[in-house]
């Protein structure tokens, strides 16, 4: 272990941006991860260079063998394990071989985004993975995911159903179309592998394009079911399409 010298006391200070230059970088469908890091400069006088060390979750430090070395204050660890949790830490150097002390640690898990031309799952009103209760009509409203949207009124149900191939959190996204009638909450029941969650969405904004509900697990193999549930008159509620986009494990 390299001697600590007094005038060396200040680099306990350095420390990484948090998680702001952390990215993720996917190649031929081989995922790894790139972690860009950033740290506060060291002032003293004789500074040589910095040192990056990282560990897995569990494990030690290697103080032998570096990451990286160099002189800048942002450097990137390549080719990491996507499935694996991630410790770093900083040490400051000078021109006659001493080193400080670690900076604060920063640790990393990775949650990997994949190619959305393959995981997206669109299941349409007039789609077979769909069930209702109640009277639906075709709706007038302009800019539906298809051919066309339906609208219903007094507590009939539109249900989509998922049965998704892979395990994952899943991004889950609704359309409806306008209509000066349409309610300004209506409840939605997203089933998931962990139970039941309830948004209540207004039909009377952002209509005619795809709106994010949240992010839920989802159990390959098993069917998982959204169901919209319409308001009573005079207001009137709009089933069109559900996107599901599949984000990381």
């Amino acid at each position: 272990m390299k001697s600590r010298f007094l005038y060396f006391l200040t680099c306990v200070f350095l420390y990484f941006v948090p998680l702001i230059f952390i990215s993720l970088l996917s190649t031929q469908n081989v995922y790894s991860l790139d972690v860009p890091l950033a740290w506060n400069p060291n002032s003293e006088e004789n500074l040589d260079g910095y040192r990056i060390f990282y560990r897995e979750d569990g494990q030690s430090y290697d103080y032998e063998v570096p990451a990286w070395e160099g002189s800048k204050t942002t450097c990137t660890i390549y080719n990491l394990d996507d499935k694996t949790t991630y410790c770093f830490v900083a040490r400051a150097f000078d021109t006659l071989g001493s080193e400080s002390g670690d900076s604060n640690e920063t640790c990393y898990q990775s949650e990997i985004i994949i190619d959305n031309r393959d995981t997206e799952i669109i299941i349409d009103n007039r789609d077979t993975e769909t069930s209702q209760t109640g009277t639906w009509k075709v709706s007038g409203g302009t800019d539906p995911y298809g051919a066309d949207s339906v609208y219903s009124r007094e507590g009939a149900t539109f249900t989509w159903h998922l049965t998704p191939s892979q395990s994952g959190i899943y991004e889950v996204s609704m359309r409806w179309t306008a209509w000066a009638s349409r309610s300004l909450n209506v409840p939605v029941d997203i089933e998931h592998s962990d139970g039941v969650a309830t948004v209540y969405v207004d039909q009377q904004e952002n209509e005619g394009q795809w709106n994010v509900q949240g992010q839920y697990y989802f159990e390959s193999g098993t069917t998982y079911d959204i169901t919209i549930t319409s308001q009573p008159y005079p207001s009137s509620t709009c089933a069109d399409a559900i996107k599901y986009r599949y984000m990381y494990r």
